[in-house]
């Protein structure tokens, strides 16, 4: 099994204990399409929304709107209110996090829902930039100690020659 069904696995799962919402972070917007056909091919029908979609400064409640939008017009939608917010690593390292930046979008919309969330962080190693340079405590914010209630899944390609093995599950970690 790859990376991107190992992902939605995840996010299935969660799902499924009414974990609705997630992030899903990739190199590029147009592996967008493969995580929805990883996702419908474990028969998880939710809507993935690109964060590109959105201008900065935009708030949570509008993201939800667009997930339930989006819901209506799939007959095999589950859940109204789940949803996979999908962005880039460009995308939030060239919008840092600071206020009103698609950062702390991203990280309000990771903290302040009503359940737990999984934030994906697909090939990881391309994650550089992340964080900026005079951020002191490593934690890309502000200094200030955010509440985190998501668990953190990283996947990345592995070059192993020494494991003759077809099995991608050492490239997929999670961490709470």
């Amino acid at each position: 099994m790859g990376k991107g069904r190992t992902i939605a696995g995840i996010i299935k799962e969660n799902i499924a204990r009414n974990r609705l919402c997630h992030v899903w972070v990739s190199v590029s917007n147009d592996l967008i399409d493969a995580a929805r056909r990883d996702l419908e091919d474990l028969d998880v029908h939710v809507p993935i929304v690109a964060l590109k979609e959105f201008p900065t400064g935009v708030k949570v409640a509008q993201i939800r709107r667009k997930f339930k939008e989006q819901c209506k017009r799939t007959e095999q939608c589950e859940h109204k209110e789940a949803g996979v917010l999908f962005t880039t690593y460009a995308l939030l390292a060239r919008g840092g996090w600071g206020k009103g930046s698609r950062g702390q979008l991203l990280s309000e919309w990771a903290n302040k829902l009503e359940n737990d969330c999984v934030m994906v962080f697909d090939e990881c190693h391309m994650a550089k930039g992340l964080v900026a340079k005079s951020d002191e405590d490593g934690d890309g914010g502000d200094g200030e100690d955010a509440d985190t209630s998501y668990d953190v899944i990283t996947g990345a390609a592995v070059d192993d020659d020494d494991d003759d093995s077809d099995d991608d599950a050492g490239r997929v970690s999670a961490w709470k």
